[in-house]
This record gives C-alpha cells, structure tokens and sequence, in this order.
C-alpha cells in the first residue's frame, strides 16, 4: 500500500445531490493511491450514505466512510482526525470539488516537503461567474516563510490550506461541535503550532457558493450568529490565557481575532431584523469587561459609534448602508 500523502476530511450531510461531483473529482487524481479520502456522514437522513459506500466499494484502500449522528462540520473534523494517516491534512465540504489535476501537483509537492503550511488559492464558484481567490498577499509564490513573515495577514481562508498532521495535533485542541463556522477555529489552530509556510500556484479547492440553504447566505448568517458569537467567545479566551513566547504569532492571532470581531459588526450592519440586536451587545459588552486591554486594542472605525449607544448606533449605521 502506497504511503498516504494527504488525509482529505469531507463533511457529509444531505449532500445525495453533490457528493458524486465531489467525491468523482478526487477519483479522477492520477495520485489517488496516495490520498486518503475521510467522508464523514453527519446524521444524514437522504441516501448520501448509499451512495459513499459504493465509493467505499470500489477504492477500499482509499476512500473511508464514517457514520455518526449529526453533531456539526466540527465534529466530522474531529472525527476524521481521529482515523487520518496521511502526511497533511485537508477539509473539504461534501457540496464542493477539486480539480484533479491541480491536485495532482499538490501532490507532489507535499510528498517531498516538510513545510508545515502550504497555502494554495481556490476558486469561488457562483451560479453566473467563477472568482479566483488568491491569498499570498505581497509573498512570493514557492518560496519558504516562516510564521514571522505573516505579519500582514488576519485571515487565512480554510479552502486553501493544507497542514503537515503531526504540526496540527500540537494543538491538542477539538473543534467546537453542534456549531456553524467552526473554520474560525481550524485556522486559528493552524496559525497557533505552524512555524512554516509556503505558497502555491496550483487552484485546488472550487468552493460552491449562491446556494440559499449556506451558512454564509445573509440568511444563514442571520439563523446562526449565536455559534459565530459562541465561537469568538471561545477563541478570545483561549487566545488571553496563552503564553506566547513568539510576538509574531501572538501579533498575527490578534489580527485574526480583530478581523474576525469586526465581521460580526460588518454583519450586524447589513441585518434587517432587529431582533437579535441584543446578542451583538451583550458579547461587547462581556468581552470588554472580561478582556479590557484586548478590546481597546481592536480598532473598530465606524462600528466604534455603537458604544455611544448601542441602538442608535445599529440604526445609523443601518442608515449609511443603504445609502
């Protein structure tokens, strides 16, 4: 049996529809002997589970079929961590795809590297038009960095990342479960053991967007901030009880928290229904009274108005969108 170069973690749930275009680009890999394909069925009550275990069928050796009650795209991560064997680690949803070739090249590469993080840009894949993401900022593409040199990041979009398996399970830390957004998390993991990155060319990940049923749907949004805001509560503690002993770490886990935080007043800003207003001011209020040299630190530009007054701050602000 051929090593296993990368663990591909693939949350299913409801996904009859898609998981064949998904799980059909991974097959069409000329490397698929080195790739480890974990599909994690979340509780689904469509025939998604029929139609992996034909997959199962016919790559045994590569492709694995977990079936657990529904708990979360947190809890197929942690799940999956669990049975990886491959030298990296990558997430994927059920509803999206690879392109193969692209995988292929990463393939290679990750075979013959010790690079902790390697960073590819991916496609976001819309109903009218395709978007390429390109996430290496002003850092040259092949070349070795190391976490100090990410000074300018505050995110790190989980489509694009690869991480070496035995550098993630430093964290010793779980995914949150029976929640939404739950990428904050894995790519705060990831930032917080990885000492060095790379950039590649190669457009792996085609992320599936315009669909109303997503989590990242304004309606989505809007259902499920309680898990984003359970969410930042989580990583904000974790992030004042560590030592860190490299500044840049600590600098660059700040700034994704920061960006992190303002997003939930950038959404705030857009919602139309008022009645989860509340949830917004009870979390800045906590963490300010929890954490307040952390918050001071947090530039909030415009968003900074609601701590005037919190309501007619959401209403003006409100205002100026539609403007």
């Amino acid at each position: 049996m051929s090593e296993k170069i990368l663990s591909i973690s693939i949350a299913a749930y409801n996904v009859e529809s898609v998981i064949k275009k998904c799980l059909d680009s991974l097959c069409k890999c000329k490397y698929i002997d080195k790739l480890d394909i974990i599909v994690v069925n979340d509780g689904s009550s469509d025939k998604t589970v029929d139609l992996v275990t034909s997959y199962v069928q016919k790559f045994p050796n590569i492709i694995t079929l977990i079936d657990k009650e529904n708990g979360g795209h947190g809890s197929t991560i942690n799940s999956s961590l669990k049975v990886a064997r491959g030298k990296y680690y990558k997430v994927l949803d059920g509803d999206d795809w690879v392109n193969p070739d692209a995988l292929d090249q990463l393939l290679i590469y990750l075979e013959h590297s010790d690079v902790d993080l390697v960073i590819n840009p991916y496609n976001e894949v819309y109903n009218n038009r395709t978007n390429l993401i390109n996430v290496n900022r002003n850092l040259k593409s092949n070349t070795l960095y190391t976490i100090d040199d990410l000074s300018e990041f505050d995110y790190m979009p989980m489509h694009s990342i690869s991480v070496k398996l035995a550098q993630y399970k430093k964290i010793n830390q779980s995914i949150s479960e029976h929640s939404f957004y739950v990428d904050t998390e894995f790519v705060y993991f990831v930032l917080s053991v990885v000492e060095s990155v790379i950039f590649l060319d190669d457009v792996v990940y085609q992320y599936r967007l315009d669909q109303p049923t997503q989590s990242v749907s304004w309606n989505g949004i809007y259902k499920h901030i309680e898990d984003y805001i359970g969410i930042l509560k989580r990583l904000f503690k974790l992030y004042n009880d560590t030592y860190y002993t490299n500044s840049y770490r600590q600098n660059l886990l700040f700034k994704l928290l920061s960006s992190r935080y303002k997003l939930l007043f950038y959404w705030y800003s857009n919602f139309t229904n008022t009645d989860k207003d509340y949830l917004l001011i009870d979390i800045d209020k906590d963490l300010r009274k929890k954490y307040p040299q952390l918050l001071k630190s947090i530039n909030l530009g415009i968003y900074g108005i609601l701590r005037i007054s919190y309501q007619f701050g959401l209403l003006f602000i409100r205002l100026l969108r539609r403007l």
